[in-house]
């Protein structure tokens, strides 16, 4: 199995009140260690929001990308709270400079020219 690419976790939208205390802005690094739970003062991640967020983080952290997002090195979730809905932005980031993946890093221009894996919403298993 390939090394994974490291991943982060931002909030970008928050409608009502997040019953986690996340807030715009806030951010997770997902290729380190994290706390998941709610806290008073927001810095664990809460389970829920994880819970959404995971097909799309291992996606992201294998190489994958998802067909509907414009840059592939982005995913868009939803927290599944219908009465106080947040945005969640997870990013596939570059190992040697820490912002978004630049094919200029040799393992992942290699990775771009193999094939990807993606997520076919259609495909019955």
């Amino acid at each position: 199995m390939p090394n994974p690419f490291p991943v982060t976790l931002k909030i970008i939208s928050v409608k009502g009140k997040c019953n986690a205390n996340h807030q715009v802005g806030q951010e997770f690094d997902l290729s380190k260690e994290f706390k998941l739970g709610i806290t008073e003062d927001g810095k664990a991640l809460c389970p829920s929001a994880f819970y959404a967020a995971f097909p799309y983080w291992r996606a992201l952290r294998f190489g994958g990308e998802l067909p509907w997002e414009e840059d592939k090195d982005l995913a868009h979730v939803a927290c599944p709270d219908p009465f106080n809905p947040l945005i969640m932005e997870l990013r596939r980031v570059c190992d040697d400079c820490g912002v978004a993946i630049c094919a200029t890093h040799i393992g992942y221009a290699q990775m771009r020219d193999e094939p990807q894996a993606t997520i076919d919403l259609h495909a019955t298993y």
